[in-house]
């Protein structure tokens, strides 16, 4: 159910209060807000100096934890483990080399941003071109995706290897990096890096033919592992915003897919996946939309109350602590706080470098069909903070993303009954057609699954 307009005494039977959901604008609570509390008026455009600040927070904190890990003792990968890339500590370096790999390409990027790129660069050497990886380069050239993204990393900083560059090269050309199995996406991924590394250019559209841009998703029926496909697929296939999207890709139906999986998550409190979700948006050609607007204020309120933005679970906020037995010590706080709240982080400093790589200005400024001076909303109590934080000042959520996320959300919990009833007004509300599409056609389908008059229920029993 869409919770209780609030700034309109009626709501079910008036034409569509919002723009359509891909024009581009921003939630009308925002101009209560100060600018000291991360907002600002919704009709102008914020200086890119908050996305710097961001992006140079969490480096960081890449950068104290890359101290943590050298003093803690040199990470060696044993010569016979086959996934080193599976550990903790190589997902947290692989993701810092990523990271850096990105905010590398700022154009005219700010002395603080590049400083701390090269101060990174440094620690992350010992970690990058070890023996004990060459060895693994030999024995199983599969390492050499985790591998090659560090030593590219800080190759493209200055600071070359060229022993290692060629054993990197030589595990390539050994065509065993692709005989394993892994998912498409996965395989663009591989790909992408060869490409990186001075190796033969992609086939863009081959590897789209076979990724899951190809299925038309949707998030009533992807998975948590599919929407990662998504996003790594869209991260590939654009080389993080360097190139355009092929031809077979439609940028109209990915904003809309796109803009109903940041629904889906902007009510499961997802902090990393809305990251993740808002990078892949920015690397459609035209402004973005205005549920990604909205998501970008939530993510940047929540950052802005807590001081961090804490991993998905329960309760975010100041005083959550982990769940250890008896009194955790400081370094047991810090040690959990980092493990589970790093990815998070690293996501949304991803997504800064890319904002701030596709343009020297603020690429979320508010484009598109001014904000709805009706000031039509909708605002519960019961909703995740972040989206309390961003509604709270205002008329609340644009009535167009609450009916919307109200659908997904009612079909992805099988509640057909009320994902019927929120059908009945969303072509009112200005729900995008794409789920309404979609969500007619669960509907139906969930309809006529058990009626035993149909022919060809009948002629299968």
């Amino acid at each position: 159910m869409i919770p209780e307009p609030r700034g309109a005494e009626v709501l079910h039977s008036t034409p569509a209060r919002d723009a359509a959901p891909d024009a581009g604008s921003t939630p009308a609570s925002r101009a209560a807000r100060s600018a000291g509390n991360g907002a600002g008026h919704p009709d102008e455009a914020p200086a890119p100096a908050p996305a710097r600040r961001r992006l140079l927070q969490v480096l960081t904190l890449a950068e104290l934890g890359l101290e943590r890990l050298e003093r803690q003792s040199p990470h060696r990968e044993p010569a016979a483990r086959p996934d080193p890339d599976r550990s903790a500590t190589e997902q947290f370096v692989v993701e810092t080399a990523r990271l850096v790999l990105i905010a590398d390409r700022i154009p005219h990027s700010a002395p603080e941003i590049r400083s701390a790129l090269h101060r990174i660069a440094t620690l992350l050497a010992p970690f990058a071109r070890t023996s004990e990886r060459t060895a693994l380069l030999v024995r199983h050239p599969r390492t050499a995706v985790p591998f090659g993204i560090t030593h590219l990393a800080l190759e493209q900083l200055g600071v070359p290897d060229p022993y290692f560059a060629a054993t990197l090269r030589r595990a390539f050309a050994t065509g065993h990096v692709d005989a394993v199995e892994r998912p498409p996406h996965r395989r663009l991924e591989a790909a992408w890096l060869r490409a990186q590394c001075g190796g033969e250019p992609v086939d863009y559209t081959a590897h789209r033919q076979g990724s899951i841009l190809a299925a038309h998703p949707h998030p009533l029926y992807m998975s948590l592992a599919d929407l990662h496909a998504l996003t790594h697929t869209l991260f590939h296939l654009t080389d993080f915003g360097r190139r355009e999207l092929p031809d077979e890709a439609d940028p109209i139906e990915l904003r809309r897919i796109l803009d109903a999986c940041l629904l889906w998550h902007l009510f499961e409190e997802n902090p990393d996946v809305v990251a993740e979700l808002l990078t892949a948006v920015l690397l459609l050609p035209g402004p973005v939309s205005r549920t990604a607007l909205l998501c970008r204020d939530a993510l940047d309120a929540l950052w802005t109350e807590v001081g961090f933005l804490p991993g998905p679970g329960p309760g975010p906020g100041p005083d959550r602590q982990p769940t250890l037995f008896g009194t955790p010590t400081r370094t047991e706080r810090e040690t959990y706080a980092f493990r589970h709240d790093f990815h998070t982080m690293y996501a949304a400093g991803l997504m800064h470098a890319v904002a701030l790589a596709r343009a020297p200005h603020d690429v979320w400024a508010r484009p598109g069909v001014p904000a709805d001076q009706t000031g039509v909303g909708v605002y519960s109590d019961r909703w995740p903070l972040w989206i309390r934080l961003v509604t709270r000042d205002g008329p609340g959520l644009p009535v167009a993303s609450a009916a919307e996320a109200a659908i997904i959300r009612a079909g992805r919990n099988g509640a057909y009954a009320e994902m019927e009833n929120a059908l009945l007004s969303a072509a009112a509300h200005g729900v995008s057609p794409l789920t309404v599409a979609h969500a007619r056609d669960l509907l139906d389908r969930h309809l006529t699954s058990d009626r035993p008059d149909r022919p060809d229920v009948d002629a299968r029993r």
